[in-house]
């Protein structure tokens, strides 16, 4: 039973710092800067790994608890694929114009240590334990066919998307 538990327990955990992380960047002065310009926050690499890195914990929780659901399994392991270079890409530095929990970042650029955590840290951190201790081994097939298809599909996603909002 505490196994049954704990696996969605900690992933719903996990995505739920990481929206507190993102919802909080609106209080930020930079804020109103980032959203002016052309695809707001997710034009950073840190937003866009941290959506995927939620993306696959809500999904991992709704397998969890919704096992009828199971043939959302594939779905939830290439998210997981990946968000894993994302996750641990944001933790090793942030995008550049991007903010800093650092003292010498410039007032607008300094991001509160909570957030900084959210948004870089705890992406990395929760898929490595997620990897580590509740994931199943990956398939040679599963990684080298799953990750450049989802790449190529998030490449047209945004590029339809910019081609859209443009002609607004």
């Amino acid at each position: 039973m505490l196994t049954s538990t704990v696996k969605p327990s900690f992933r719903l955990a996990a995505a739920a710092f990481m929206i507190s992380g993102y919802v909080r960047i609106g209080n930020l002065m930079i804020d109103a800067i980032i959203q002016n310009q052309y695809g707001g926050h997710s034009q950073y690499l840190t937003i866009q790994g941290l959506f995927i890195a939620v993306a696959t914990m809500l999904l991992g929780v709704v397998i969890d608890l919704l096992p009828f659901l199971n043939f959302l399994r594939p779905l939830r392991r290439y998210l997981f694929v990946t968000a894993m270079p994302a996750g641990r890409r944001n933790n090793d530095f942030g995008t550049p114009g991007e903010g800093s929990s650092s003292s010498e970042a410039p007032a607008p650029f300094y991001l509160p240590l909570s957030i900084d955590l959210a948004l870089h840290a705890c992406p990395a951190i929760s898929l490595v334990i997620d990897f580590f201790i509740f994931e199943r081994k990956y398939t040679k097939t599963e990684v080298n066919v799953a990750v450049p298809a989802i790449v190529v599909a998030y490449a047209v996603l945004r590029l339809v998307g910019g081609v859209l909002l443009k002609q607004e």
